[in-house]
């Protein structure tokens, strides 16, 4: 092909790109696990590489949580995936908390609600490690963990919001 060709295409793809969203463009690649479709939301390297001890912190079913959303209970729910995956959708009303190996002063996190913490990973393996770390290391109390985590709220079709990127 002549170079002039490749400039076409490229144009053309950019232009679908900035008009369609990024989404759109690949939506006829088949998702990255053919039974959940929304993997493309969940990064496989979030999960905590250290084996640690995690806290038997109390589960909340998302049957539950949807209903003290929808009641619009006063609870904060705590999204530890990263910030490059927040903006893609998160459950409603969550605040984006990444998780780390050791966490910071969490100022943010209010000590006299209910936390909710959820993560894309399969055992929910970031939730425990956030949540054993608030526990131990800052004294959070009202900690719990979302059962199944994001992939099983989705599963369940229950609504997500996004974000425009920062």
């Amino acid at each position: 092909m002549k170079p002039g060709v490749y400039f076409f295409i490229h144009c053309i793809v950019l232009i679908g790109i900035l008009f369609l969203g990024i989404e759109s463009i690949f939506s006829f690649l088949p998702p990255l696990r053919a039974e959940n479709p929304v993997s493309d939301y969940l990064l496989p390297t979030q999960a905590p590489k250290v084996s640690k001890k995690f806290l038997d912190v109390p589960r909340m079913e998302p049957e539950e949580l949807k209903k003290l959303i929808d009641k619009k209970s006063d609870i904060v729910i705590v999204d530890t995936q990263d910030e490059k995956i927040y903006p893609m959708g998160h459950i409603k009303r969550a605040i984006n908390f990444p998780w780390a190996p050791t966490i910071k002063n969490p100022i943010h996190l209010p000590r006299n609600k209910t936390l909710i913490i959820y993560c894309g990973c399969v055992d929910q393996e970031a939730s425990l490690d956030v949540a054993t770390q608030l526990i131990l290391d800052y004294g959070y109390k009202d900690v719990k963990i979302l059962e199944g985590g994001f992939q099983k709220w989705l599963k369940l079709g229950y609504p997500i919001e996004k974000s425009r990127r920062q």
